[in-house]
């Protein structure tokens, strides 16, 4: 039997129990929510790098066909130059066969005033002259119309073109000027999607720590900043024969200058060194000059010693 002073001792282990279960409930919740919280965190990161990298491929895309596109137009104004060259060509032909008639006509006559042939020859002699002006002629008119032809249908045609390869520039650097304000609002704007309680995006508390929900953190919006400018500085580029041209002209005349410069170098050190040796020369000159010096007048000493030794040897 069971006496009043035992009653409620298991209350101490059941506490003790429920205040476990409660922490490891807090914990299990706590723990649930981080976890979804984190995938709700990287299904926005990845929704942001799927749809940038969406965008700006489909902006790479573009300028890829549009490329293309240029490529076949400047392939059919080489075909429309390259059309007007043969007409010229046809026209310049008729021209230089009527030139060969005229010298042919003009040899034979020159022969036939020293030599004597018959009629026979001289008559087929002008019925090819007369064929071969026949055919220039007709040459020539052919190539002359077919050229003002040619010209009429050419010029705007190839006008045309290139009318059409600068629209196409201009949508690719305005295709890509669009690729960049997408990218930006798609990167906020799947966050504001992927996680609940995100601010819209806004300038002003775009560095705002405290804001709710998913935001950029400083380091990447200083990488997107970063970007953004790479993108469009490496993806943007016009190629202009003239400035490429002046470009190839200008770093001509840069390594010009830097050859010159290491001539004028070389031949200023070239004269450094002379100077120097010329120094040395005169230096060395100047030391054999004094020995030159000294031996003069060491030999004239001697000579007086000789005068002084015959003197008194005289004596």
């Amino acid at each position: 039997m069971i006496s009043i002073n035992q009653k409620g001792q298991a209350s101490v282990f059941v506490l003790a129990l429920i205040g476990i279960v409660l922490v490891a409930t807090i914990f299990l919740y706590q723990s649930g929510r981080l976890t979804s919280e984190k995938m709700q965190l990287q299904n926005a990161a990845d929704a942001a790098a799927f749809g940038a990298a969406t965008l700006e491929a489909r902006s790479l895309n573009f300028s890829a066909y549009t490329n293309r596109a240029m490529v076949a137009n400047e392939v059919a104004v080489g075909q429309m130059v390259g059309m007007l060259s043969f007409v010229d060509e046809l026209k310049t032909t008729g021209e230089y066969i009527d030139e060969y008639a005229g010298i042919l006509e003009a040899a034979t006559a020159w022969l036939f005033a020293i030599i004597t042939v018959g009629d026979v020859i001289e008559g087929i002699i002008s019925v090819i002259v007369e064929i071969l002006e026949d055919i220039g002629s007709t040459i020539t008119e052919v190539g002359e119309e077919a050229e003002q032809a040619m010209a009429a249908i050419a010029s705007p045609v190839i006008s045309g073109l290139s009318i059409i390869n600068n629209v196409y520039s201009i949508s690719q650097t305005a295709y890509h000027g669009a690729t960049i304000v997408l990218v930006t609002t798609n990167i906020f704007q799947s966050l504001e999607d992927n996680v609940p309680g995100t601010t819209p995006f806004n300038m002003i508390n775009l560095f705002d720590p405290d804001k709710p929900g998913a935001h950029l953190s400083d380091l990447g919006v200083l990488a997107l900043v970063g970007h953004l400018p790479s993108y469009w500085q490496g993806y943007t580029k016009r190629y202009t024969p003239s400035k490429q041209k002046k470009k190839k002209e200008s770093e001509e005349e840069k390594e010009k200058e830097k050859e010159d410069e290491e001539l004028i170098s070389k031949d200023e050190r070239k004269i450094k060194n002379d100077r120097k040796r010329i120094a040395d020369d005169q230096k060395t000159l100047g030391q054999d000059e004094k020995k030159y010096n000294a031996a003069l007048k060491k030999i004239e000493a001697d000579k007086k010693r000789l005068r002084l030794k015959r003197k008194n040897a005289i004596r």
